[in-house]
């Protein structure tokens, strides 16, 4: 194996230990957690796989739950991974990049199925005193300084928390101020 391949790959899997260990509403008040309605509820896990735009709305119909994305980007191919816990990825990949190959270099959109997530998050985000921006339909994006590439999204009465993240920050601010997250219809 290339040494190359393996240090992106490690680095893939560094970037989304941290980003998990992150995920700032799980942190809050036991009250919230213990409510939890998916508590030791799980689904059918998807292996990473290729999609067309069809088969991922039809991979959310199906599941019931929303799954965010980044809208179409130009040159890439769709890649959707369901872990067996829920969280979904929609994961940019290039070039003759395949499904399940590791790598840092793609833009990925996580969603995490959480009940009362914008109240959780934006509580956490003052508690922890991070970067909270307004965007429309009354969301919030919430960053920390020492992680720009990952910016978390949360609206009201949605309960999803939407991780992006790519490997330049401009391009991360570039997707979440520019309305590109959305959901899959």
């Amino acid at each position: 194996m290339n040494s190359g391949v393996l240090i992106a790959g490690i680095v893939a899997i560094v970037v989304f230990a941290a980003v998990g260990a992150f995920v700032w509403a799980r942190d809050s008040s036991n009250s919230t957690r213990s409510s939890t309605p998916t508590k030791g509820v799980t689904v059918p896990g998807v292996n990473a796989e290729i999609v067309s735009l069809a088969r991922l709305r039809a991979l959310a119909l199906a599941g019931g739950r929303a799954i965010y994305w980044a809208g179409p980007q130009p040159g890439t191919k769709l890649e959707y991974t369901q872990k067996t816990n829920g969280i979904t990825y929609v994961r940019y990949l290039t070039g003759s990049a395949k499904a399940g190959a590791p790598g840092a270099n793609d833009i990925v959109i996580a969603t995490y199925l959480q009940p009362n997530a914008y109240t959780r998050v934006k509580r956490t985000a003052e508690r922890q005193h991070l970067f909270v921006a307004q965007l429309r339909n009354s969301a919030i994006a919430v960053t920390r300084p020492d992680r720009p590439q990952n910016i978390n999204v949360v609206y009201p009465g949605r309960p999803y928390q939407v991780e992006v993240y790519t490997p330049k920050p401009a391009e991360t601010r570039r997707l979440v101020f520019g309305d590109a997250i959305q959901a899959v219809h």
